[in-house]
This record gives structure tokens, C-alpha cells and sequence, in this order.
């Protein structure tokens, strides 16, 4: 199963987006990482078990910005 990591504008958009992504069936979680923190200041995403462009797409329909994604085959 694929793994990423969303990189949202705030702590409550992450937790927003993971539930939403919940909802449509998909395990998402709120999280603080250093892997975020790479993109954006912040620090706070949500990670994704799943296809990205799906839940990238879920998540436009639902208004949420994501800024930037990190997949866990680019990491280290």
C-alpha cells in the first residue's frame, strides 16, 4: 500500500483533511513531521495509506489547499 504525506497549512486543516479522507473510506492521519516541516514551516500534514492523486483529488473537491506531498518511497 502506497504511504505519503500531505503538507497542509495548519494543524486544523490536517485534522479536517484526515477526516474527510476518512469518510471517503481512506486511512489518513493527522500528523506533526519533520518530513512536512521540509515544505512548510508548520510542520503538520496528514498521512496518507492510499493512492496520493485520489485523496489530492477529495481533498480539492472538499476545499482543502494542500501544499505539497512527500512520498514514502523519496524517503531517506
Amino acid at each position: 500500500m502506497n504511504k505519503c504525506t500531505l503538507v497542509l497549512t495548519s494543524v486544523t486543516y490536517a485534522y479536517k483533511a484526515a477526516g474527510i479522507l476518512a469518510a471517503e473510506g481512506m486511512r489518513a492521519y493527522p500528523v506533526k513531521s519533520p518530513d512536512v516541516e521540509k515544505v512548510r514551516g508548520c510542520g503538520y500534514g496528514v498521512e496518507v495509506y492510499g493512492d496520493r492523486e485520489t485523496a489530492l483529488k477529495i481533498l480539492a473537491q472538499s476545499g482543502i489547499n494542500v501544499l505539497g506531498a512527500v512520498d514514502e518511497r523519496r524517503r531517506g
